[in-house]
Formats: C-alpha cells, sequence, structure tokens
C-alpha cells in the first residue's frame, strides 16, 4: 500500500481513538418488522405519546429488526459532553437509542482528568463527571468504560520536559533532544521513562479503587509516527540490541525529507527484513505491548471481570501492515492478544475509504489478535462551537469529514452484513438528532 505525505502527517495532527457495535437481529422474518410498524402508533397513543414513528423504523420493514442485548452499541464521549448537556439527559438519550457502552474520556492529552483527582488537576475542581456519568448509565444498565489516553501528556510534559519524545530529525539537527512542548498535541511522552508508566498506572489505579467503571479503555497506546522516539534511553537500549540508529535515522531521513526522497524507502526495509530497521520496529512493539501487559495485569487484579479495550490505528488492520508497525508500533496480534476486545479506529470518509473497508478491517484484525474486534465508525455531522480547542484538550482528534446520516446508517450496516458483533461511535458530541433517529434499532 502507498500512503502519501498527507496520510503521514495525519499521523501527527490526528490521534483516533476508537471501537465498534451494531444490531445483528438478521434472523427474524421480515413480517415482524411490518408488524411492529403497524403496532407502533396504536402503543404510541395507548402510553399518551405521539404517533410519529422514526426514519430508522419506517426503514426497518425487510432491513432491520430489534437490536440484540449482546450487541455492542457504543459511543465515545468526551466529559465536556456532560458539562453542557447534563449526565442524566445524556444517559436518557444513549438509553433511547439503545447505547450500551459509554468510553468516557477520564485523561486527555492535556494529562488533566474529570473527577476529584490526588496526582493530577482536574479539568474542572467544581465537578466530578465521571461520578455523574456512571450514576446516570448504570441505572439505566449502561456500561461506563473509563478512557485514557498514554502517549501524551501536557501536566507531565511540564514538569518533566526530560521525558518528551526526541524526534529522529533532519541531517544536521539530530541532536536537537527532546521537541518543545508547545501544548498538549505535541507534549508526546517517552513510552521508555518508567516514572511516567508508573504515573499513568497510577490514575489508573486511583479510578479503579474509587469508581465502579466496567473497564479501562486505553488510547493512543502507540507511537505518533516512525519520526519518534530518539532520546538518549532508546540510544542506549538499541545499542544494548545491536541496533545501528544511525542507518535507522538515514532511512528515515531518505523516506520523510530528502529531496530525492522514496515514500516507501523504510516500509521496504522492513518488509526485507533489514537487521536494523526491523530491530528498531520490534523494540518499538515491544514497548507498547510491556504497557498493555501491565495494564492487564493492573485491571485483573482488582477484578477478573472487569474488561481491558483499546482503541487501535485502523492501517494494523490492513494485510499488510508494515506502514502501522512502523509508524504505530501498534501490533494487532501481540498487544491485541493482550485486550478483551478491540475497537480499530476506522473513520473511512476521513481515511477516502468505503463503508466496506470499515469491515474488512475488523476482520482482518480480529484474524490478527484472535480476540472480539468492533467496528470504530466515524460519526461527524456537526461542528461543534470550539470543537478544534476542545479536541487538542481532550482527545486530541483532528475534525473528520462530516458525514449525513444516511452515510452513518450505510456503514452501520455494511459492518453488520459481514457479521461484525459491534459498532462504537466517535462521537457523543458530534452526532446530529437525525443521525441519532436514523440509526438501525
Amino acid at each position: 500500500m502507498n500512503f502519501s505525505r498527507f496520510q503521514i502527517l495525519l499521523g501527527h495532527a490526528w490521534r483516533p481513538g476508537g471501537c465498534g457495535g451494531f444490531p445483528l437481529g438478521r434472523h427474524s422474518s421480515r413480517w415482524l418488522a411490518w408488524t411492529a410498524l403497524l403496532l407502533l402508533p396504536l402503543l404510541g397513543k395507548a402510553a399518551g405519546g405521539g404517533t410519529a414513528v422514526p426514519p430508522a423504523a419506517q426503514a426497518a420493514a425487510g432491513e432491520k429488526t430489534a437490536f440484540s442485548a449482546e450487541e455492542t452499541r457504543g459511543v465515545w464521549m468526551w466529559s465536556s459532553d456532560v458539562r453542557q448537556e447534563g449526565a442524566e439527559a445524556a444517559a436518557e438519550r444513549l438509553s433511547r437509542y439503545h447505547i450500551n457502552k459509554v468510553y468516557f474520556l477520564v485523561k486527555g492529552l492535556s494529562g488533566r482528568v474529570c473527577y476529584p483527582s490526588k496526582l493530577v488537576p482536574a479539568g474542572r475542581s467544581d465537578r466530578d463527571e465521571l461520578k455523574e456519568i456512571l450514576e446516570a448509565c448504570h441505572k439505566r444498565h449502561i456500561e461506563v468504560h473509563a478512557w485514557f489516553i498514554f502517549h501524551s501528556d501536557g501536566v507531565w510534559a511540564r514538569s518533566h520536559p526530560e521525558d518528551v519524545m526526541c524526534l529522529a530529525g533532519k541531517r544536521g539537527a539530530w541532536d536537537q533532544g527532546p521537541q518543545p512542548a508547545k501544548d498538549a498535541q505535541t507534549a508526546h511522552i517517552c513510552p521508555l521513562s518508567e516514572d511516567y508508566r508508573a504515573h499513568f498506572k497510577g490514575l489508573i489505579q486511583e479510578v479503579l479503587d474509587r469508581y465502579p467503571v466496567d473497564g479501562i479503555h486505553l488510547d493512543c497506546i502507540r507511537y505518533t509516527d516512525m519520526l519518534y522516539c530518539f532520546c538518549p534511553r532508546h540510544q542506549a537500549l538499541a545499542a544494548t540490541n545491536g541496533i545501528d540508529v544511525a542507518k535507522v535515522r538515514e532511512a528515515i531521513y531518505k523516506t520523510l525529507y530528502s529531496p530525492k526522497k522514496n515514500s516507501e524507502y523504510y516500509f521496504d526495509l522492513y518488509r526485507a527484513g533489514d537487521r536494523d530497521v526491523t530491530g528498531w520496529v520490534h523494540m518499538r512493539e515491544g514497548e507498547i505491548d510491556r504497557m498493555v501487559k501491565e495494564v492487564r495485569a493492573l485491571v485483573k487484579t482488582k477484578s477478573p471481570s472487569l474488561v481491558l479495550s483499546a482503541a487501535f490505528m485502523p492501517e494494523g488492520g490492513e494485510l499488510d501492515d508494515a506502514y502501522a508497525l512502523c509508524h504505530y508500533a501498534q501490533n494487532y496480534a501481540t498487544a491485541g492478544s493482550l485486550l478483551d476486545y478491540i475497537l480499530p479506529m476506522s473513520y473511512h470518509k476521513t481515511y477516502g475509504k468505503s463503508p466496506a473497508w470499515v469491515a474488512q478491517i475488523a476482520q482482518n484484525a480480529g484474524q490478527k489478535s484472535h480476540r472480539p474486534v468492533y467496528s470504530g465508525i466515524q460519526a461527524y455531522g456537526k461542528d461543534s462551537p470550539g470543537m478544534e480547542r476542545e479536541a487538542k484538550d481532550n482527545a486530541g482528534r483532528a475534525m473528520p469529514k462530516n458525514l449525513s446520516p444516511q452515510e452513518l446508517r450505510e456503514t452501520i450496516l455494511a459492518v453488520e452484513k459481514q457479521g461484525i458483533k459491534g459498532f462504537v461511535l466517535f462521537r457523543y458530541g458530534s452526532l446530529t438528532d437525525q443521525m441519532w433517529e436514523d440509526l438501525p434499532l
């Protein structure tokens, strides 16, 4: 697969985080759907409600039936959604549209959290949004999974500048040291920092000890791209493993910077089994795998029934995953196998792909990891005020291209058609009222 410079830059600016869940009841007979359509107006009158039939129900005849409680129908949600709408109103909407899992952003790129913490500043000292959403969702039998961003932390970067990742850099700038942590988007923390790893796990432990969450959801549990990290720790570890760091840097230069650059050069070296490039890639993969393993031990020690999931970059679900492994060091076969399930962030419109691609990524991911996989689906229908600021303060997403309610519906149906047993929508605050109404039921 050839990737343009735009796709490489996308790794800097866009930090998807993601997952999936959708309705399955395809085996019921068509007359049941028509019967439901006939009865809905009568039932609405009997209950004192209106007689209008939602568009999703109108389209259901011959297409869909009632969803199964065993399916994953999820959304990613920012704490700002609770502040703006209120936990009760948000949970009531989720219940109305049969959403049964919420991945609630607890720790974003900024490093701050949405609850009163003893370890880091809270985003709002007067609110405990995690407690609010838990109470509102649990009484409606909706799971809440605490969502943590790993690779970036503005708070940590300001107090520990030595832990900010170092770029490979262009020729003549290889000794420039850590990149300046200008904002939360660029405060990437080196995974070899044992202090940061302990801090990150401490935040998770704090939530597990204080809140009845249904699971821990990891996001950005990876590198942002292959330019990182060439800090002294990494150079020393590479030397221990017999890796020629200068050769790795030179390969990156020829791939990204050279006037006569070959955009496939680094990836071709990896595919060919070059000793230094493959050694470097596997070394970075090992760091990410180890972090997932450590978080898993933390979660399962608390309770074996608690779920550990993660949002993964979708390129790792391609049959040729060299691009993903070289850039992100996020391996579906190794890190993925440590999870209870995986949510590929297959935001097809942003990637210029079709709905069928979303289902294919999920299928490939399942085959690689041997774990359940639910599709992370782009559900961006509106530009909310302050979106760019919110994204940087929370999950660091670039603004995806908007899609229509019909496109969202078609994507969910395409995933269902291929037997994928769940979807998760990115994100709660970006869905329009029509998108909610048109979700398959």
